[in-house]
């Protein structure tokens, strides 16, 4: 059976394929519908699964972004999958792990669909032209190293119509793509491009930040972003770079002294994070 045809309930074959992808993938879980696939992959760092384990469900009752943000994942309509690593880093680093992340999912969407035009928005976006097209969640847990991770991510394939009424940019691969999209194909894809950047993030993370540098829409604009402690308070100024922890230089207005976003919300005119809010 060619990875064209397998479905994603088909655990041993796929399983196969993922691992001839990424040798690192260790088990596959495919779930018809789940409230999160990143809570799976918690319940199952507390049993001590070995990385890289792939969980994939075809709905998502109550799938998040960053922030707490309401991700909607109706049946079939996009590939929700959330991976379990366990890279033992210092928690100062762990910012990278998403833009790690971010790089496997552009080069998975791109190589599969020919799509050229694909940026990334710093720290968890894949966006297109028109719109953010995938996002990236990262939670993890560990005393005093990111013990465990669950990388979650979400890419739209088709959209449905509650997404389609959102008065924001977002977009599908059905919409970009000249060919129909498999998602038995993209996870593959997806998988193989994680583990390489995976790889990577742990030999070097400066390279994963250099990565993501050159292809991230954010730098050079200027962004907004609410100042840590004082409710409703915002700044403005430009993104000019990106530290070796993953945290977004910013140079606010009226000053040269740079400030470095790790958590703090920000947004980037079209591209912005509510852009990507699929609440």
């Amino acid at each position: 059976m060619n990875q064209a045809n397998i479905p994603l309930s088909a655990q041993g074959e796929m399983l196969a394929q993922l691992q001839a992808a990424a040798k690192e993938v260790t088990s596959y879980l495919h779930l018809a519908e789940t409230e999160s696939t990143n809570d799976v992959v918690r319940d199952m760092a507390r049993r001590q699964v070995p990385e890289i384990a792939v969980v994939v469900a075809d709905a998502q009752t109550r799938g998040r972004g960053r922030l707490g943000r309401r991700w909607i994942s109706q049946p079939g309509t996009g590939l929700w999958v959330s991976l379990l690593v366990r890279p033992g880093t210092a928690h100062r680093i762990s910012g990278t792990l998403s833009l790690a992340a971010a790089l496997a999912t552009k080069e998975a969407i791109g190589s599969l669909c020919g799509l050229t035009n694909l940026q990334l928005k710093w720290p968890n976006d894949v966006v297109a032209d028109s719109g953010k097209l995938a996002g990236i969640l990262v939670e993890g847990g560990g005393a005093t190293a990111l013990n465990w991770a669950a990388v979650g991510i979400g890419i739209n394939v088709t959209k449905p119509p509650e997404l389609a009424a959102l008065n924001r940019p977002v977009v599908a691969l059905n919409e970009l793509s000249p060919t129909p999209v498999g998602r038995s194909q993209l996870l593959i894809r997806l998988v193989g491009a994680f583990g390489r950047f995976y790889r990577i993030f742990q030999e070097d993370p400066r390279k994963i930040v250099a990565e993501f540098s050159r292809h991230c829409a954010t730098l050079g604009q200027e962004v907004t972003w609410q100042v840590r402690d004082q409710d409703g308070t915002s700044r403005r100024g430009q993104a000019v770079g990106i530290d070796d922890t993953g945290a977004l230089l910013v140079r606010p207005q009226g000053t040269d002294r740079l400030t470095a976003l790790t958590a703090a919300e920000i947004s980037l005119g079209t591209l912005s994070d509510g852009a990507g809010r699929q609440e």
